[in-house]
Protein backbone atom coordinates (compact mmCIF):
# COMPACT_ATOMS: atom_id res chain seq x y z
CA UNK A 1 0.00 0.00 0.00
CA UNK A 2 1.40 3.40 -1.00
CA UNK A 3 0.75 6.59 0.96
CA UNK A 4 1.64 9.64 -1.11
CA UNK A 5 1.31 13.01 0.58
CA UNK A 6 -0.97 11.61 3.28
CA UNK A 7 -3.45 10.18 0.75
CA UNK A 8 -3.70 6.42 0.55
CA UNK A 9 -3.72 5.87 -3.19
CA UNK A 10 -2.99 2.17 -3.67
CA UNK A 11 -5.00 -0.03 -1.32
CA UNK A 12 -4.54 -3.29 -3.22
CA UNK A 13 -7.26 -5.70 -4.23
CA UNK A 14 -8.66 -6.47 -0.78
CA UNK A 15 -9.45 -2.83 -0.02
CA UNK A 16 -10.50 -1.80 -3.51
CA UNK A 17 -14.26 -1.52 -3.07
CA UNK A 18 -14.05 0.47 0.17
CA UNK A 19 -11.35 2.71 -1.31
CA UNK A 20 -13.48 3.46 -4.35
CA UNK A 21 -16.50 4.38 -2.26
CA UNK A 22 -14.38 6.92 -0.39
CA UNK A 23 -12.11 8.28 -3.12
CA UNK A 24 -13.97 8.11 -6.45
CA UNK A 25 -15.90 11.32 -5.90
CA UNK A 26 -16.48 14.58 -7.72
CA UNK A 27 -15.21 15.40 -11.19
CA UNK A 28 -12.44 13.40 -12.80
CA UNK A 29 -10.66 14.98 -15.75
CA UNK A 30 -9.93 13.09 -18.96
CA UNK A 31 -7.24 15.07 -20.74
CA UNK A 32 -6.25 14.67 -24.35
CA UNK A 33 -2.79 13.36 -25.11
CA UNK A 34 -0.75 16.17 -26.68
CA UNK A 35 1.49 15.48 -29.63
CA UNK A 36 3.79 17.68 -31.65
CA UNK A 37 3.45 18.28 -35.36
CA UNK A 38 6.02 15.58 -36.09
CA UNK A 39 3.77 13.03 -34.32
CA UNK A 40 6.00 12.86 -31.26
CA UNK A 41 4.66 12.82 -27.71
CA UNK A 42 4.60 16.38 -26.33
CA UNK A 43 6.03 15.74 -22.87
CA UNK A 44 5.91 19.36 -21.72
CA UNK A 45 2.36 19.58 -23.09
CA UNK A 46 1.34 16.76 -20.74
CA UNK A 47 2.79 18.67 -17.80
CA UNK A 48 0.99 21.88 -18.79
CA UNK A 49 -2.29 20.00 -19.06
CA UNK A 50 -1.88 18.46 -15.61
CA UNK A 51 -1.08 21.84 -14.05
CA UNK A 52 -4.21 23.36 -15.53
CA UNK A 53 -6.36 20.41 -14.47
CA UNK A 54 -5.10 20.76 -10.90
CA UNK A 55 -6.38 24.36 -10.89
CA UNK A 56 -9.90 22.95 -11.22
CA UNK A 57 -12.07 21.57 -8.44
CA UNK A 58 -11.64 17.89 -9.28
CA UNK A 59 -11.59 14.52 -7.57
CA UNK A 60 -9.01 12.92 -9.83
CA UNK A 61 -7.39 12.68 -13.25
CA UNK A 62 -7.09 10.05 -15.93
CA UNK A 63 -4.51 8.77 -18.37
CA UNK A 64 -7.11 7.55 -20.78
CA UNK A 65 -7.67 6.21 -24.26
CA UNK A 66 -7.68 9.86 -25.38
CA UNK A 67 -3.90 9.60 -25.30
CA UNK A 68 -4.53 7.68 -28.54
CA UNK A 69 -3.01 4.39 -27.48
CA UNK A 70 -4.28 2.78 -30.69
CA UNK A 71 -1.52 4.59 -32.61
CA UNK A 72 1.14 4.80 -29.88
CA UNK A 73 4.06 2.52 -29.23
CA UNK A 74 4.19 0.67 -25.93
CA UNK A 75 7.17 2.83 -25.00
CA UNK A 76 5.15 6.00 -25.65
CA UNK A 77 2.24 4.73 -23.56
CA UNK A 78 4.51 3.99 -20.63
CA UNK A 79 6.43 7.27 -20.96
CA UNK A 80 3.24 9.32 -21.12
CA UNK A 81 1.87 7.64 -17.99
CA UNK A 82 5.15 8.20 -16.14
CA UNK A 83 5.13 11.94 -16.96
CA UNK A 84 1.50 12.46 -15.99
CA UNK A 85 1.79 10.52 -12.73
CA UNK A 86 5.02 12.29 -11.79
CA UNK A 87 3.48 15.71 -12.47
CA UNK A 88 0.42 14.89 -10.37
CA UNK A 89 2.75 13.73 -7.64
CA UNK A 90 0.08 12.07 -5.51
CA UNK A 91 -1.95 15.25 -5.08
CA UNK A 92 -4.98 13.57 -6.65
CA UNK A 93 -5.79 9.96 -7.48
CA UNK A 94 -5.21 8.96 -11.10
CA UNK A 95 -6.58 6.12 -13.17
CA UNK A 96 -4.67 4.66 -16.10
CA UNK A 97 -6.36 2.86 -19.01
CA UNK A 98 -4.27 -0.30 -19.40
CA UNK A 99 -6.21 -2.11 -22.16
CA UNK A 100 -4.20 -3.63 -24.99
CA UNK A 101 -4.88 -6.20 -27.70
CA UNK A 102 -2.38 -8.46 -25.93
CA UNK A 103 -3.71 -9.72 -22.61
CA UNK A 104 -0.15 -10.09 -21.30
CA UNK A 105 0.75 -6.54 -22.30
CA UNK A 106 -2.43 -5.37 -20.55
CA UNK A 107 -1.12 -6.89 -17.32
CA UNK A 108 2.31 -5.35 -17.91
CA UNK A 109 0.77 -1.90 -18.47
CA UNK A 110 -1.19 -2.37 -15.26
CA UNK A 111 1.87 -3.26 -13.18
CA UNK A 112 3.80 -0.36 -14.71
CA UNK A 113 1.00 2.05 -13.76
CA UNK A 114 0.90 0.71 -10.20
CA UNK A 115 4.68 1.01 -9.89
CA UNK A 116 4.53 4.68 -10.92
CA UNK A 117 1.74 5.73 -8.59
CA UNK A 118 -1.58 5.07 -10.31
CA UNK A 119 -4.43 4.68 -7.85
CA UNK A 120 -6.76 2.66 -10.03
CA UNK A 121 -6.64 0.88 -13.38
CA UNK A 122 -9.25 1.22 -16.13
CA UNK A 123 -10.02 -1.83 -18.24
CA UNK A 124 -12.27 -2.24 -21.25
CA UNK A 125 -12.97 -5.17 -23.52
CA UNK A 126 -10.36 -5.20 -26.31
CA UNK A 127 -11.41 -4.71 -29.89
CA UNK A 128 -10.95 -8.08 -31.54
CA UNK A 129 -10.83 -11.28 -29.53
CA UNK A 130 -13.75 -10.90 -27.10
CA UNK A 131 -16.65 -12.02 -29.24
CA UNK A 132 -18.88 -13.46 -26.53
CA UNK A 133 -19.72 -12.64 -22.94
CA UNK A 134 -17.68 -15.65 -21.82
CA UNK A 135 -14.67 -14.25 -23.69
CA UNK A 136 -15.25 -10.85 -22.09
CA UNK A 137 -15.46 -12.31 -18.61
CA UNK A 138 -12.35 -14.43 -19.17
CA UNK A 139 -10.40 -11.36 -20.31
CA UNK A 140 -11.36 -9.31 -17.25
CA UNK A 141 -10.88 -12.25 -14.87
CA UNK A 142 -7.38 -12.99 -16.19
CA UNK A 143 -6.22 -9.38 -15.78
CA UNK A 144 -7.88 -8.81 -12.40
CA UNK A 145 -6.32 -11.97 -10.97
CA UNK A 146 -2.83 -10.76 -11.87
CA UNK A 147 -2.94 -7.18 -10.59
CA UNK A 148 -3.13 -6.24 -6.92
CA UNK A 149 -4.96 -2.95 -7.43
CA UNK A 150 -8.43 -1.45 -7.77
CA UNK A 151 -9.86 -1.91 -11.27
CA UNK A 152 -12.65 0.05 -12.92
CA UNK A 153 -14.63 -1.30 -15.85
CA UNK A 154 -15.00 0.91 -18.90
CA UNK A 155 -18.13 0.41 -20.99
CA UNK A 156 -17.55 2.31 -24.22
CA UNK A 157 -18.82 2.28 -27.81
CA UNK A 158 -15.20 2.48 -28.94
CA UNK A 159 -14.73 -1.14 -27.84
CA UNK A 160 -17.29 -2.17 -30.45
CA UNK A 161 -19.59 -3.89 -27.96
CA UNK A 162 -21.60 -3.05 -24.87
CA UNK A 163 -21.21 -4.72 -21.49
CA UNK A 164 -24.67 -5.94 -20.57
CA UNK A 165 -26.15 -5.23 -17.15
CA UNK A 166 -25.80 -8.94 -16.40
CA UNK A 167 -22.11 -8.90 -17.33
CA UNK A 168 -21.42 -5.86 -15.15
CA UNK A 169 -23.25 -7.62 -12.32
CA UNK A 170 -21.10 -10.71 -12.73
CA UNK A 171 -17.87 -8.71 -12.95
CA UNK A 172 -18.82 -6.66 -9.87
CA UNK A 173 -18.29 -9.75 -7.73
CA UNK A 174 -14.57 -9.81 -8.55
CA UNK A 175 -12.68 -8.59 -5.49
CA UNK A 176 -10.77 -5.72 -7.07
CA UNK A 177 -13.47 -4.54 -9.52
CA UNK A 178 -14.71 -1.44 -7.75
CA UNK A 179 -16.18 0.98 -10.30
CA UNK A 180 -17.83 1.37 -13.70
CA UNK A 181 -17.33 4.21 -16.15
CA UNK A 182 -20.44 3.87 -18.32
CA UNK A 183 -19.74 5.75 -21.52
CA UNK A 184 -22.92 4.97 -23.45
CA UNK A 185 -25.69 7.52 -24.03
CA UNK A 186 -28.08 5.06 -22.39
CA UNK A 187 -29.73 6.24 -19.18
CA UNK A 188 -31.83 3.08 -18.86
CA UNK A 189 -28.71 0.90 -18.87
CA UNK A 190 -27.07 3.06 -16.20
CA UNK A 191 -30.24 3.06 -14.08
CA UNK A 192 -30.29 -0.74 -14.18
CA UNK A 193 -26.60 -0.99 -13.26
CA UNK A 194 -27.07 1.41 -10.34
CA UNK A 195 -29.93 -0.73 -9.06
CA UNK A 196 -28.23 -4.10 -9.56
CA UNK A 197 -24.59 -3.32 -8.79
CA UNK A 198 -24.48 -0.04 -6.90
CA UNK A 199 -24.08 -1.77 -3.56
CA UNK A 200 -20.74 -3.28 -4.69
CA UNK A 201 -19.17 -0.80 -7.10
CA UNK A 202 -19.15 2.94 -7.68
CA UNK A 203 -21.21 3.52 -10.83
CA UNK A 204 -20.66 6.58 -12.99
CA UNK A 205 -22.80 7.44 -15.98
CA UNK A 206 -20.00 9.34 -17.71
CA UNK A 207 -22.06 11.73 -19.87
CA UNK A 208 -22.04 15.28 -18.48
CA UNK A 209 -25.40 16.09 -20.04
CA UNK A 210 -27.05 13.49 -17.78
CA UNK A 211 -24.97 14.00 -14.63
CA UNK A 212 -27.49 16.02 -12.66
CA UNK A 213 -30.23 13.53 -13.57
CA UNK A 214 -28.20 10.70 -12.07
CA UNK A 215 -27.28 12.70 -8.98
CA UNK A 216 -31.00 13.16 -8.38
CA UNK A 217 -32.14 9.65 -9.31
CA UNK A 218 -29.19 7.45 -8.34
CA UNK A 219 -27.10 9.55 -5.95
CA UNK A 220 -24.19 9.38 -8.41
CA UNK A 221 -21.07 10.45 -6.51
CA UNK A 222 -18.61 11.02 -9.36
CA UNK A 223 -18.36 12.00 -13.01
CA UNK A 224 -15.60 9.51 -13.73
CA UNK A 225 -14.26 10.85 -16.14
CA UNK A 226 -14.92 13.04 -19.16
CA UNK A 227 -13.20 15.71 -21.23
CA UNK A 228 -16.22 17.91 -20.46
CA UNK A 229 -14.82 18.55 -16.96
CA UNK A 230 -11.69 19.87 -18.65
CA UNK A 231 -12.75 21.77 -21.78
CA UNK A 232 -16.18 23.01 -20.67
CA UNK A 233 -14.78 24.75 -17.58
CA UNK A 234 -11.91 27.05 -16.66
CA UNK A 235 -10.18 27.81 -13.35
CA UNK A 236 -12.28 30.96 -13.07
CA UNK A 237 -15.59 29.40 -14.13
CA UNK A 238 -16.57 25.93 -12.95
CA UNK A 239 -20.31 25.40 -13.45
CA UNK A 240 -20.13 21.59 -13.45
CA UNK A 241 -18.44 21.59 -10.06
CA UNK A 242 -20.99 24.14 -8.81
CA UNK A 243 -24.12 22.31 -9.95
CA UNK A 244 -22.64 19.05 -8.66
CA UNK A 245 -22.29 20.56 -5.17
CA UNK A 246 -25.82 21.96 -5.28
CA UNK A 247 -27.32 18.72 -6.56
CA UNK A 248 -25.57 16.55 -4.02
CA UNK A 249 -26.89 18.91 -1.33
CA UNK A 250 -30.43 18.38 -2.64
CA UNK A 251 -30.73 21.95 -3.98
CA UNK A 252 -31.87 20.85 -7.42
CA UNK A 253 -33.69 24.00 -8.52
CA UNK A 254 -30.50 26.03 -8.06
CA UNK A 255 -28.44 23.26 -9.63
CA UNK A 256 -30.63 23.24 -12.75
CA UNK A 257 -30.11 26.98 -13.23
CA UNK A 258 -26.34 26.62 -13.07
CA UNK A 259 -26.36 23.59 -15.35
CA UNK A 260 -28.42 25.53 -17.92
CA UNK A 261 -25.49 27.94 -18.44
CA UNK A 262 -23.66 25.13 -20.23
CA UNK A 263 -26.40 24.43 -22.75
CA UNK A 264 -24.75 26.22 -25.71
CA UNK A 265 -21.62 24.10 -25.19
CA UNK A 266 -23.65 20.91 -24.79
CA UNK A 267 -25.50 21.62 -28.02
CA UNK A 268 -22.18 22.10 -29.79
CA UNK A 269 -20.83 18.91 -28.18
CA UNK A 270 -23.90 16.94 -29.33
CA UNK A 271 -23.64 18.37 -32.85
CA UNK A 272 -19.96 17.43 -33.04
CA UNK A 273 -20.72 13.85 -32.05
CA UNK A 274 -23.60 13.61 -34.50
CA UNK A 275 -21.50 15.03 -37.31
CA UNK A 276 -18.53 12.77 -36.80
CA UNK A 277 -20.67 9.68 -36.31
CA UNK A 278 -22.44 10.40 -39.58
CA UNK A 279 -18.99 10.51 -41.22
CA UNK A 280 -17.85 7.43 -39.27
CA UNK A 281 -15.07 9.41 -37.57
CA UNK A 282 -13.75 9.74 -34.03
CA UNK A 283 -14.53 13.12 -32.35
CA UNK A 284 -11.02 13.46 -30.94
CA UNK A 285 -9.88 15.94 -33.62
CA UNK A 286 -12.60 18.39 -32.52
CA UNK A 287 -11.75 17.90 -28.85
CA UNK A 288 -8.05 18.44 -29.42
CA UNK A 289 -8.63 21.66 -31.36
CA UNK A 290 -10.98 22.85 -28.60
CA UNK A 291 -8.27 22.14 -26.00
CA UNK A 292 -5.70 24.02 -28.10
CA UNK A 293 -8.03 27.03 -28.17
CA UNK A 294 -7.96 27.01 -24.38
CA UNK A 295 -4.18 27.42 -24.45
CA UNK A 296 -3.52 23.83 -23.36
CA UNK A 297 -1.36 21.91 -25.87
CA UNK A 298 -3.08 19.09 -27.70
CA UNK A 299 -1.79 19.14 -31.25
CA UNK A 300 -3.23 17.14 -34.13
CA UNK A 301 -4.70 13.65 -33.79
CA UNK A 302 -2.30 10.81 -34.47
CA UNK A 303 -2.52 8.83 -37.71
CA UNK A 304 -4.62 7.29 -39.09
CA UNK A 305 -7.00 10.00 -37.83
CA UNK A 306 -6.94 13.34 -39.63
CA UNK A 307 -6.65 16.92 -38.37
CA UNK A 308 -9.73 19.09 -38.66
CA UNK A 309 -10.43 20.71 -41.99
CA UNK A 310 -10.31 24.50 -41.83
CA UNK A 311 -14.08 24.72 -42.31
CA UNK A 312 -14.57 22.60 -39.18
CA UNK A 313 -12.10 24.73 -37.23
CA UNK A 314 -13.92 27.87 -38.29
CA UNK A 315 -17.27 26.36 -37.30
CA UNK A 316 -15.96 25.45 -33.85
CA UNK A 317 -14.50 28.92 -33.28
CA UNK A 318 -17.71 30.63 -34.43
CA UNK A 319 -19.93 28.40 -32.29
CA UNK A 320 -17.88 29.10 -29.17
CA UNK A 321 -17.83 32.82 -29.90
CA UNK A 322 -21.61 32.87 -30.51
CA UNK A 323 -22.21 31.02 -27.22
CA UNK A 324 -21.13 34.09 -25.26
CA UNK A 325 -18.94 31.90 -23.06
CA UNK A 326 -15.51 32.49 -24.62
CA UNK A 327 -14.40 34.89 -21.88
CA UNK A 328 -15.51 32.52 -19.12
CA UNK A 329 -13.64 29.68 -20.80
CA UNK A 330 -10.51 31.82 -21.15
CA UNK A 331 -10.62 31.47 -24.95
CA UNK A 332 -11.39 35.01 -26.16
CA UNK A 333 -7.80 35.90 -27.01
CA UNK A 334 -7.16 32.63 -28.85
CA UNK A 335 -10.35 33.06 -30.87
CA UNK A 336 -9.29 36.57 -31.91
CA UNK A 337 -5.82 35.41 -32.90
CA UNK A 338 -7.16 32.57 -35.07
CA UNK A 339 -10.09 34.43 -36.64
Amino acid sequence: MADLGGMVLQPGSSGAKAWAREHIRGLWVSMLGPVKGDDELDEEGIRIGVRRALELEIGGLSYSSLFEYWSSTHEERRRGAEILLAEVGGRKPVYVNITDHSIKETVRFGQHAIDHGASILLLQAPFEHTKSEEHIFAFFRYVCDRLDAPIALYNTPHAGLELSVEMVDRLSDIENVCALKNGYFNNAHSDAVFEKCGDRIVVSHAIETDYLRHIRKNNQQALFATTACHIMQSPGWQPIAEYQRLGQAGRFEEAEKVAAELQPLRTMWDNIYKAVLERNEHPIAFMKYWQDLMGVPAGPPRPPLHPLAEEDRAMLRKTIADSGLADKLGMAEQLMQRA
